[in-house]
Order: C-alpha cells, then sequence, then structure tokens
C-alpha cells in the first residue's frame, strides 16, 4: 500500500492502518503486490438462537461418542444427522444451538459448515458426507449482516438489527507481568429497550482488523476504487479468516500452474499441503498462492458473512440496568510465522475506543440462571474468564438478599497477577455474600494445581452441598476444563455418596434433569 501517513503520525497502528486504507480509496491510490505483513486474526465464540421442534433427540448427549449418535439419528430427516453430528453442547459457539444450526444448514440458510468448535474437524467433515449423501447444494441467500443495505430495520433491536451500544471501558484485569491480557469491558444499552438477566449471553458483531483487510486488498492488487468500494465491507460485514470451497474453487479456477492446481485439489479434500499450517487461514492462501491473480469482486462474493461472537454476561441487571459487562480474554499468538489475533476479542480489548457503538444484541441463557429458590446453595466454578457469569449471579443474590450459601472455584495461572475481579470477590467474603472463595494458580507452586484438584481436595464438603439441595455450575473450556470438573463431580458422588459409578452418573444425571447442573462451555 502507498504510505500515506508517516510512522510518527500520532496514531496507533490499526488507525494508521484504516487512515491509510480511507486516503488510498478515496486518493485512487493504486495498492501494490508488496508482501503482506500484517496480523491476521483468529474466530471467537459467536451468538446462539434456538429452534422450538417436537422431534425426540435421543442422541443428544455431549458424552456419548460420534458413532453412536449417528446411529441413533438413521432413518431422521437431514438436520436431525445434522444435529447428531454436532457436539451436544449448545454452547452457542456456532451462532446458534445444535438444533437450531442444523436446521439452518439443511434449509440453506447457513453455508458454513465449521462452526461447531467443541466438534471441530470431524463434525465439519460428517455435515459435508451428510450434504454429499443426500445430493444437495448448501446455497440460498446469505442471512442480512448488520449494515446489509436490504436489512429492515424493525425498530427492536435483536440479532439482525443489533443496537449500536457505545464502549463505557475496555479495562485490563491482569497485572503487569501477566502472560494474559483479559479485559472487563462494559457497553451502555440506555434507552435501548434491550434487557437482560443473570446466566445470558451478548452478541457482538466485530470489525476485523483494519491492517488485515490492508493486506487482503494489497494481495488482490486492487485499485483505488475497488478499494473505497470494498474495504468497509470487508471490515464490517465479511469473515476474512475461514476460507470456503467456493474460494478455493476459485483460486483452483484461475492457477495456471498444475502443481497448484493439484495443491488447491488436496486442500478441498482436506488433506495436508506443505508450507502451510494445517487450517489456514485466507491471508496464508493468498500469501501461498501469490501467483493465482483473482478479480476483487470475485473474491468477495466467495466470501461468508461475518458472524456475531457469543459472550457471557457478567453483569446483573438488578445492579446494572443500563449497562453490559464481559470478561473478555484477548486472543493473539503466533502461527506459521505470523501474529494472530482473535477477530472479536482484540476489536473489543484494542480497537474500539471510549463512546464508540459495538453492534449488539442480547442471547437468552435458555436455562443457565441462579437457583429460582433463593435459599438452595450454590457452588460456581469458573476458572480464567469463565468467573463471566458468575460475578452476575453474585450481583444477582445480593440484589435479592439470598439466604442461600454461595461458593466459588476460580484458578488462574499466577494469584499475584490473574486474580480476576479479587477486590470484588474478597469484598463478597467479607459481607458474607460468598461463604466459600477456593482458588486455584497452576503456576504457582512445584505442581500444577486446577480447580478440579480442589473440588476433590474438598469432597466431603461438596458433597454435603449437594446433598441439601445444591446447584452446581461449570463455565468455560469445554475440551479440558469443564470435562476434568465433570469427571471430578462423579468421581466425588461416587466416594462420598459410596455409590457405584454408575448409580453415580444416574446422581448426575438426574441433577442435570431437575436443573441443577448447569454448563456454559465452549
Amino acid at each position: 500500500m502507498v504510505p500515506l501517513l508517516p510512522e510518527t503520525a500520532p496514531f496507533s497502528e490499526d488507525q494508521r492502518s484504516w487512515l491509510n486504507g480511507f486516503f488510498a480509496g478515496l486518493l485512487g491510490a493504486d495498492i501494490g503486490a508488496a508482501a503482506a505483513t500484517s496480523m491476521a486474526p483468529t474466530t471467537d465464540a459467536p451468538a446462539a438462537d434456538v429452534e422450538e421442534d417436537d422431534e425426540d433427540h435421543p442422541w443428544h448427549d455431549a458424552a456419548m461418542p460420534m458413532d453412536e449418535r449417528m446411529a441413533l439419528a438413521e432413518g431422521r430427516p437431514l438436520k436431525s444427522k445434522m444435529m447428531a453430528a454436532m457436539a451436544q453442547l449448545d454452547c452457542g459457539a456456532c451462532g446458534y444451538v445444535c438444533q437450531s444450526y442444523s436446521s439452518a444448514i439443511a434449509s440453506g440458510e447457513e453455508k458454513n459448515l465449521t462452526l461447531c468448535q467443541p466438534g471441530g474437524k470431524d463434525t465439519a467433515k460428517k455435515l459435508k458426507e451428510l450434504i454429499k449423501t443426500a445430493d444437495i447444494t448448501v446455497e440460498g441467500k446469505l442471512p442480512a449482516t448488520p449494515g446489509d443495505e436490504n436489512a429492515v430495520n424493525t425498530g427492536v433491536f435483536d440479532r439482525k438489527n443489533p443496537f449500536p451500544a457505545p464502549l463505557l471501558a475496555a479495562t485490563r484485569l491482569n497485572a503487569a507481568g501477566s502472560a494474559k491480557d483479559t479485559r472487563y469491558v462494559s457497553v451502555d444499552i440506555m434507552h435501548s429497550g434491550l434487557s437482560y438477566k443473570a446466566g445470558d449471553a451478548l452478541g457482538v458483531y466485530p470489525e476485523n482488523c483494519f491492517a488485515l483487510v490492508n493486506d487482503i486488498l494489497s494481495l488482490l492488487h486492487a485499485s483505488g476504487g475497488e478499494i473505497a468500494m470494498y474495504r468497509n465491507q470487508l471490515i464490517r460485514e465479511l469473515d476474512i479468516i475461514k476460507p470456503t470451497d467456493e474460494l478455493l474453487e476459485l483460486m483452483q479456477v484461475n492457477a495456471v500452474d498444475q502443481a497448484d492446481k493439484d495443491k488447491i485439489t488436496r486442500l478441498l479434500e482436506e488433506e495436508a499441503v506443505e508450507g502451510l499450517p494445517a487450517e489456514p487461514q485466507i491471508i496464508d492462501l493468498l500469501l501461498f498462492f501469490e501467483n493465482i491473480k483473482l478479480k476483487v469482486k470475485d473474491f468477495i462474493g466467495t466470501l461468508l458473512p461475518m458472524s456475531p461472537r457469543l459472550y457471557s454476561i457478567s453483569s446483573s441487571p438488578k445492579a446494572y440496568p443500563d449497562e453490559v459487562h464481559l470478561t473478555v480474554g484477548v486472543v493473539e499468538y503466533e502461527m506459521a510465522g505470523r501474529k494472530r489475533k482473535g477477530v472479536a476479542s482484540t476489536y473489543l480489548g484494542q480497537r474500539v475506543h471510549q463512546h464508540q457503538p459495538v453492534r449488539v444484541f442480547i442471547q437468552p441463557s435458555h436455562g443457565f440462571a441462579p437457583p429460582s429458590d433463593t435459599n438452595k446453595p450454590m457452588i460456581m466454578v469458573g476458572p480464567g474468564t469463565g468467573i463471566a457469569p458468575f460475578r452476575a449471579f453474585l450481583q444477582d443474590r445480593k440484589a435479592d438478599g439470598a439466604v442461600g450459601k454461595n461458593w466459588l472455584f476460580f484458578g488462574d495461572q499466577h494469584e499475584a497477577t490473574d486474580f480476576l475481579y479479587r477486590d470484588e470477590l474478597e469484598q463478597y467474603v467479607a459481607d458474607g455474600i460468598l461463604s466459600k472463595l477456593t482458588t486455584a494458580f497452576s503456576r504457582d507452586g512445584d505442581e500444577k494445581v486446577y480447580v478440579q484438584h480442589r473440588m476433590l481436595q474438598h469432597a466431603a464438603e461438596l458433597w454435603a452441598w449437594l446433598n441439601d439441595g445444591g446447584h452446581f455450575y461449570v463455565c468455560g473450556d469445554a475440551k479440558r476444563m469443564a470435562k476434568d470438573v465433570d469427571n471430578a463431580l462423579h468421581q466425588i458422588i461416587a466416594q462420598q455418596g459410596q455409590m457405584s459409578d454408575e448409580d453415580a452418573r444416574a446422581y448426575v444425571k438426574q441433577m442435570s434433569a431437575n436443573g441443577r447442573y448447569q454448563r456454559d462451555v465452549y
């Protein structure tokens, strides 16, 4: 790109990238083919929708292997088979829950088959197999994204018409010296008509990294007019991270070198290609196949719409009726020699400035909430950013004057730098609202200690709380932490309750059926 602003200009890297792109388009400056050097984002968790259905779903069990789930869905409609292929967590990371995501794919409303993060490659592969077997094409009008000229403004703020909420704060929670960057984020929803409750989530439509957009346009050899036409769309409306099959097919059609065509065939068949990451992003493909020339308009036509990201709300409307708070872990990492950025986390934590609007909507939790009986004990396990909903739960219990006991298990790397909301939590302990605060800081000792280890150390007391009708909650990582906590819970119930493993499983299953075991995992 023609550098219109000097490095010494009083702007941040993102601000300078945005202004350079803006002026390049405005002045008609051609973008050169210089190698792209900026940071590429990854995907954060989007928001969820729910669809009602009279059909039973016997495969809706996260502990059941996929082959057993698929066997139970045999002979069912395509959308049911697709649902059985998913992780069964209803985590919302895909932008839906399992049932509504499968229905959206089957109807052609959703084209992206890779949104189920807990299911990963296995789920995406099975979905592709199901579509091929059914001999259908996943196509149809893409959902209108915020900012789409054809989107209808109904006056009600929701997923299709998000509210432009001014950012109030994006304060770092970790102390100096921490390896992490966790942000307390607050947005203003006054006069929006939006309402929420503890346990709900906030859907956020992020914006892409300006520098990454500039690099993509550079690699496409975009003209000044094309920059002016497409840059804002690339920033606000499109997924510029995950390559679609349509993009790979477009690159294959435009490839001159047979070796490049063969490599793209392997990518379409989900095979590894030497020189590319295991899961290449769009920027990786454009750099790797730099000799393939694409028209900007054709490239744009292969991209998926921007998906909203889902964040557990970490405030209670009983304490903050006009605000919504989030606890956001900023994602940045190196892959294949390039720095990558989480799209939504770096947007909220680094790129949005105070009072700038963030496009948001409320996503109801459908059951994940404090006990309706305020006399019941509440046990919460939320390490790292998993503490988010439990901050809201405690605010709720305080506002209600609840007499039920509250126990929080919190963990992170270092007590000195990563004890999120420490002052608030210790004040809750001093005020008698938080009956027990049990911590696990994994990097402070010779051996790594996690929240599940603390649970086992307090097994007898935890069992007593459960026997007293206690509700058990988990929030955080689904692949490791939530599984380890679930195993510890089963172990405690079996040992302290003097039950067989089978009886312990039945006990936990009944807890879930009664709403006493709830998980917000992703």
